[in-house]
């Protein structure tokens, strides 16, 4: 047995429940910016900016979802070609065999899942919101927006940073 950094281990952990850790920590940046907005340090009068920023989220979720799903649709498409059921991790010459031969791919390609699901529902989310105009405060939207904009980046960090590692993978094992 190996002892584990503390960053992959704290990454272990982030990776079994993303979205419930991106949740809370888009729950803390839209209560830090509700404090700033009680004591006067920011000001969401603006409805037409607001509702602009919810299009611009919309446009964003959905292209965003289009490149998780297509990332997604290149790394099935490669375990196809690849025949790595037979090798064993040791065994493996390439980065791909590796990665296909671990269990790193069905991990992957969960995460690369979840994140499209993700995103596929803000843009549900926002999209409803936008549809359905209620007669909600300013700062109801903003911090609505803020905690879109926290989730939306976080899933899409998770994703680059998992496409960035099974590049790596690639690039040092050759």
């Amino acid at each position: 047995m190996y002892d584990v950094p503390l960053k992959y281990r704290i990454l272990d952990v982030y990776l079994k429940h993303p979205f419930l850790y991106d949740l809370l920590l888009s729950i803390i940046s839209s209560a830090s910016i509700w404090f700033l907005t009680i004591k006067g340090y920011v000001n969401f009068e603006s409805s037409e900016i607001i509702q602009s920023i919810n299009t611009d989220l919309i446009s964003v979720t959905i292209s965003l979802a289009g490149f998780i799903l297509a990332s997604l649709t290149i790394i099935v498409t490669f375990k196809d070609s690849v025949d790595a059921k037979g090798k064993l991790i040791e065994d493996a010459e390439t980065g791909k065999d590796l990665f296909f031969s671990s269990g790193s791919y069905f991990t992957s390609v969960k995460i690369f899942y979840q994140s499209a699901i993700i995103l596929l529902l803000m843009f549900l989310l926002l999209s409803l919101s936008k549809l359905i105009k209620l007669d909600i405060d300013n700062l109801f939207y903003s911090l609505f927006s803020v905690i879109c904009i926290v989730i939306i980046t976080l899933t899409v960090l998770r994703s680059l940073y998992l496409l960035i590692m099974v590049i790596k993978l690639q690039t040092n094992r050759k």
